[in-house]
Parts: structure tokens; C-alpha cells; sequence
């Protein structure tokens, strides 16, 4: 029997040094990559926590490159509704993740989405929360006394 008391959540470790970032989802809409303007939705995915004891969660593993973006984006985002009941949607996202350029930062490129799903929802009303994690990968190196790996959970 359920009886309404779960949570669904992403967390995920990133490496620094290795580049490598490993996921495992609990029910939140599966992570994106954006690799040379390209998106992929990254095949992570699980019940929510709490829905049936003992449930075990697969990790993924991603070896991210140097310009990769790695975002987590809540439902809130993808089903922004307008006043046609509209969804935002993955193709809108998609079109505006492939248009930012590799300078562009991580809180620009927040600011663009959370702008870009307020114009959408305009008048409509907000549902829903809209979360948001940008991870960039960048060139610069991680030497042995610097933090290498950044948890994150969502």
C-alpha cells in the first residue's frame, strides 16, 4: 500500500580531477548533457525514495570532457505551462541549452533558463518549483590540496 509519503531526488558526485561524474536517480526527470551543442538526456533513472522499501538505485557513470554542461533541471522547468496549457517542454530546452556559447557562465546560463520558463508560464500562474543545477566542465586543473570532489544532490 502507498501511502503518499516519498521524495523524489538526484544525487551525484563529481570528480574534479577525474572528470568523472557518477548519478543516481530517485524519481527526478533524468539529468541533461550538452556536449558541442548537442543535448542528450543522460539515462539516469528510479523510483522515489520511499515508494518500496529495499529498493536499490543504479549509478551511472559519465566521463564528462572539458565544455561539457551536466544539467539537473526539476520537473518545474520542463512543465512550465502557458496559458494554453502548454508545456515548456525538452525541445524548448533543448534549443536554449545548444544556443549558449562555452563562455557563457553557469549562472548566466540559469538566469536564461529560469527567464526563458517565466516568459513561457507568463499570466499562467507557477505550479510548481523550478530548480535548477549547472555544472560546467572547464580545462583547469585540480592540484592535490584543492576539493576534487563536489557532491550534489537535487
Amino acid at each position: 500500500r502507498l501511502d503518499g509519503r516519498f521524495i523524489a531526488m538526484a544525487f551525484a558526485v563529481y570528480d574534479a580531477r577525474s572528470r568523472q561524474l557518477k548519478i543516481a536517480n530517485a524519481g527526478s526527470p533524468r539529468p541533461l548533457l550538452v556536449r558541442n551543442g548537442a543535448m542528450a538526456t543522460i539515462r539516469a533513472e528510479g523510483i522515489p525514495l520511499g515508494l518500496f522499501p529495499a529498493t536499490e538505485y543504479e549509478e551511472v557513470l559519465l566521463e564528462l570532457e572539458p565544455g561539457d554542461l551536466v544539467v539537473f533541471a526539476s520537473d518545474g522547468i520542463h512543465e512550465s505551462q502557458n496559458k494554453s496549457e502548454e508545456e515548456f517542454g525538452m525541445a524548448r530546452l533543448a534549443d536554449l541549452l545548444a544556443g549558449f556559447v562555452l563562455e557563457t557562465s553557469t549562472e548566466k546560463i540559469t538566469q536564461e533558463i529560469l527567464r526563458a520558463t517565466e516568459q513561457h508560464a507568463a499570466g499562467a500562474g507557477s505550479h510548481d518549483d523550478r530548480t535548477l543545477i549547472v555544472l560546467r566542465v572547464t580545462q583547469e586543473s585540480i592540484s592535490d590540496g584543492d576539493w576534487a570532489k563536489l557532491p550534489v544532490i537535487y
